[in-house]
C-alpha cells in the first residue's frame, strides 16, 4: 500500500494508481485531475481530501478506466466549462464508488459514461450533493438500448438542486436533475431534486428525476419538487422515458412542478413497455405545460400499471392523462383528493 499526495499544481500527466493506493488531494491543486486507478477486490484504490472541510479548486476530477475504486468527501466548486467528476470507461470498468461528495457550479454535476456496451458495471453514488450545475445534476449515459453501456447503478441519497439548463440549446433537453441511460439493472432510491431545469427552452426536457434507454431501473423513496422549464414542455417531476422497459416508480412525491407529476413517454415504433408506477403522491403539478395530467402516459409506451397512487390535481389538470390509442394501461385504486377535474382524460399528444 502506498500513499500519494497531491497539490498544489495541476499533474502534467494523469497519476496512476495501483491495488491498494490511497490518492490524497490537497485543497491547493488547481487545474484538471485526470487519475488512472486499478485496484483490485481485495485491494481498493482510495482517493479522498487532505482536509474534507476545505473546498478543492480544480477544474474537475476525470477517473478514466476505474475498477475496485472508492472516491469521497471531496468538496469542488467550479465552473460550467468542465465536470465536477467524469467516470469515463474505454474498456470494461467496474466497482465504483463516489461517496459523500459535494460538487457545485459544475458543467455536470456527476457524470458517468461510456461508448462501449456493458463498459462499466458495478456503480454507486452515495450520499451527494450536486448544486447550481449548468448542464445535468448526475448522469449516466451509453450507447442505445438494447446495448446498455452501464450495469448495475445505484443512485442513492442523493441531493440535486438548481441546475439551470443551457439556454442555447433549441432542441437537446437539459436542466434535469438525476438522469440514467443506457443502465440495465439499477435503482435511484432516496434521492431528492428540487429547483431545477428554468433555463431549459429546448423542445424536450428537462425533469427532476427520469430514466431513458433503460431496463429494470427502480425509482423508488425520492422526491422531485419545484422544477421547472422555460420551454413549452415538460419540467416534470419523474419521467420514464423512451426505448425503457421493465421500470417503475414506486412510493415517491411530486410537488409543484412546471410538468407532470410522472411521465410515462416514448414514440411510435420504439421499444418499451412493463412500467409500473405504484404508491406515489402527487399533488399541484402541470404549473406551467398544458398538455400534461399528473399522471401522464403516452400511447406508444406500452404496458403501464397505475395502481394505489394518490392525486391531488388542480381544477383544470386531470389526475391521470393517456394519449389517445393507449390500449395497454391498467388502472387500479388510485385515490383522487379534492378536485373538480375529471379524474381520467385523454388527449393527442405531441409526435403521436
Amino acid at each position: 500500500m502506498s500513499m500519494k499526495r497531491v497539490g498544489p499544481h495541476p499533474q502534467p500527466s494523469p497519476v496512476e494508481l495501483e491495488p491498494g493506493d490511497i490518492l490524497e488531494i490537497d485543497n491547493d491543486l488547481t487545474g484538471l485531475l485526470t487519475v488512472i486507478a486499478h485496484g483490485d477486490a481485495e485491494n481498493r484504490v482510495l482517493i479522498r481530501p487532505v482536509n474534507k472541510e476545505n473546498s478543492l479548486k480544480l477544474d474537475g476530477l476525470v477517473l478514466l478506466n476505474p475498477c475496485h475504486v472508492t472516491v469521497s468527501d471531496l468538496n469542488i466548486e467550479t465552473t460550467d466549462s468542465h465536470d465536477g467528476i467524469l467516470v469515463w470507461a474505454t474498456q470494461e470498468s467496474r466497482d465504483i464508488r463516489l461517496e459523500r461528495l459535494a460538487i457545485k457550479g459544475a458543467k455536470n454535476g456527476i457524470a458517468i459514461g461510456t461508448d462501449l456496451p456493458g463498459g462499466l458495471r458495478e456503480v454507486v453514488v452515495d450520499s451527494c450533493l450536486v448544486r447550481d450545475c449548468f448542464l445535468q445534476g448526475i448522469l449516466c449515459f451509453g450507447p442505445q438500448h438494447p446495448n446498455h453501456g452501464l450495469h448495475d447503478v445505484k443512485i442513492t441519497k442523493c441531493r440535486v438542486e438548481g441546475t439551470r439548463g443551457d439556454p442555447r440549446l433549441a432542441d437537446q433537453h437539459s436542466g434535469s436533475g438525476i438522469i440514467l441511460g443506457s443502465v440495465d439493472g439499477g435503482e435511484i432510491t432516496e434521492c431528492h431534486a428540487e429547483g431545477n431545469g428554468a433555463g431549459c427552452v429546448a423542445t424536450e426536457g428537462p425533469e427532476g428525476i427520469f430514466v431513458y434507454d433503460c431496463r429494470r431501473v427502480r425509482i423508488s423513496r425520492c422526491a422531485s419538487k419545484s422544477n421547472r422549464t422555460g420551454g413549452p414542455v415538460d419540467g416534470g417531476g419523474f419521467g420514464i422515458d423512451i426505448r425503457c422497459e421493465d421500470c417503475s416508480i414506486e412510493d415517491c412525491d411530486a410537488v409543484d412542478n412546471d410538468g407532470a407529476g410522472i411521465l410515462v413517454w416514448n414514440l411510435p415504433g420504439m421499444i418499451g413497455g412493463g412500467h409500473l408506477l405504484r404508491g406515489n403522491r402527487l399533488s399541484n403539478n402541470c404549473q406551467r405545460t398544458i398538455w400534461h395530467g399528473e399522471i401522464t402516459v403516452t400511447p406508444s409506451a406500452g404496458h403501464v400499471e397505475i395502481s394505489t397512487n394518490t392525486i391531488k390535481s388542480k381544477a383544470n389538470i386531470g389526475g391521470i392523462l393517456r394519449g389517445i390509442g393507449a390500449k395497454n394501461t391498467k388502472l387500479k385504486n388510485n385515490v383522487y383528493l379534492q378536485s373538480a377535474a375529471p379524474e381520467i382524460t385523454e388527449c393527442q399528444m405531441p409526435q403521436h
